[in-house]
């Protein structure tokens, strides 16, 4: 480990969960959407945005909607049907269904709405600025391969990047789903004015500063898998996109609280006068969000309060150890840089005060962590099935995912669509996540999911096969 200090960018809160692919998707394409707009303004794009969001305007911003209307109905149907799409309906009636079809998860009280990101084109159906509704969003795109980067086991540059092992996925899955190469092909005809054009691949560059057993290590070893021609084929197309999305928020909600931990951890190893490096220190790091039964009570299953001081409170003592860093370094690695620190009373003292000091402001952080593991619609035509947490009346969120969700993680555990595995195997990669939920929580939940094969007096040695 290079340093204490990770240097992660300052996150914003995702407002839908195709928010995630899109910004790979950015990453990797460019596009003309044809929209004519002054210098100083730049293109905020959204699939779908409702009457008030459509209509606004600002200096600095022009909104614009690819979803086909009016004229562009019929042309999308022209399109549709052109890229050898066969029905035989009405080719209005045809370009509406599939219009409706390909549009995303529309979140409660939100503004705008994504297509599902299962191709290219569809991905580009929006932008982030579109779907955060500002100039400068933060880069997301950016922060998940941050993200993907750090938990790589190369030990150099030279690597793909995420947002490249998402383009080869969503290229085979063109090559081998006419409908869906159809559909791409309608869309990019109709949505822009020129592209998607791939730009030069990004190869991830510079020495790794690599943190094993942590959120950061599941989502690269895990996003390479599910990006695989295997899984590809496996998963109809919208599952494919349901379970990457899954992944990505997962590794960005629990990538950030996972941030928080370790620099909590650092504070009162160096407050305590310890002894660990950094390694050590990276093993003692506890769940990073307590999963308790069902049968508990719902006070006892919260998490939102306890989790909500902690990410609040996280922002000073993020500062100090930045500040200090910027002001001592550079060290030769870590361990180096905590002896330092150990050395240095008056920066103990800061970090006293740091972690003792009234929560502050830190809503940002907190709001992107919780919206991103937090079910956004329990129920109906836009129900959130890949949430972790649950809301619980207005105070308390439980960890009490879907059966999706379970779904979703235990097969990935396998090693490829058809395959089995185990609980033990799948508890090993949930700790890797942070989590660590009861044994016979976890086999009730994975019973009700239908991977579990076995006696469930079995614990860790019940079976899991893969949903596909």
């Amino acid at each position: 480990m290079k340093s204490v200090h990770l240097d992660f960018p300052r996150p914003q809160y995702v407002s839908v969960p195709e928010g995630f692919i899109t910004a790979l998707a950015a990453r990797a394409y460019d596009v003309d959407y044809g929209v004519v707009h002054e210098a100083k303004q730049v293109l905020a794009v959204a699939y779908q945005s409702n009457s008030a969001e459509s209509k606004r305007v600002t200096p600095a911003l022009v909104f614009h909607q690819t979803r086909p209307q009016g004229e562009g109905l019929a042309r999308f149907g022209e399109e549709l049907a052109s890229a050898g799409f066969e029905s035989d309906v009405d080719q209005i009636i045809l370009s509406r269904a599939v219009a409706g079809a390909i549009a995303g998860v529309r979140a409660k009280d939100g503004k705008v709405r994504a297509a599902i990101p299962m191709t290219p084109s569809l991905a580009l159906a929006q932008n982030p600025r579109g779907l955060a509704g500002t100039r400068n969003p933060p880069d997301l795109g950016g922060i998940l391969e941050r993200f993907f980067l750090v938990g790589s086991t190369f030990s150099s540059g030279g690597q793909l990047t995420a947002a490249d092992h998402w383009v080869r996925a969503a290229e085979h899955r063109r090559a081998v789903d006419r409908v869906i190469r159809a559909v791409d092909t309608a869309a990019s005809s109709t949505f822009f004015r020129a592209g998607p054009n791939r730009k030069l691949g990004e190869w991830a560059m510079g020495v790794n500063d690599h943190i094993a057993g942590t959120p950061f290590s599941w989502f690269h070893r895990v996003w390479i898998k599910l990006c695989s021609p295997a899984w590809v084929e496996a998963l109809p197309a919208r599952v494919w996109v349901d379970w990457a999305n899954t992944v990505l928020r997962l590794a960005f909600g629990l990538g950030y609280l996972w941030e928080v931990a370790w620099y909590e951890r650092v504070s009162r190893s160096v407050i305590g006068g310890g002894t660990e490096g950094p390694g050590e220190l990276l093993k003692s790091i506890g769940p990073l969000l307590p999963w308790k039964e069902q049968t508990s009570g719902i006070s006892v299953r919260d998490v939102a309060s306890s989790t909500k001081w902690r990410v609040l409170r996280s922002n000073n003592v993020r500062d100090r150890i930045r500040e200090w860093a910027e002001a001592e370094g550079p060290f030769a690695d870590a361990g180096e840089e905590l002896a330092a620190m150990r050395l240095d009373e008056h920066f103990r003292a800061e970090l006293t005060d740091a972690l003792s000091a009234p929560s502050g402001s830190n809503e940002n952080l907190w709001e992107a962590i919780n919206y991103a593991l937090l079910t956004r619609e329990g129920t109906g035509p836009d129900a959130d099935h890949y949430g972790f947490l649950r809301k619980n009346g207005r105070r308390f969120s439980v960890p009490d995912p879907g059966v999706e969700w379970i779904a979703a993680v235990a097969s990935l555990s396998c090693s490829g669509p058809g395959t089995s595995t185990d609980v033990g195997q799948l508890v090993k990669d949930l700790r890797e996540l942070g989590l660590r939920p009861e044994l016979g929580d976890l086999v009730m939940r994975l019973e009700q999911a239908g991977v579990a094969r076995g006696s469930a007096d079995a614990d860790q040695a019940v079976a899991i096969e893969a949903a596909f």
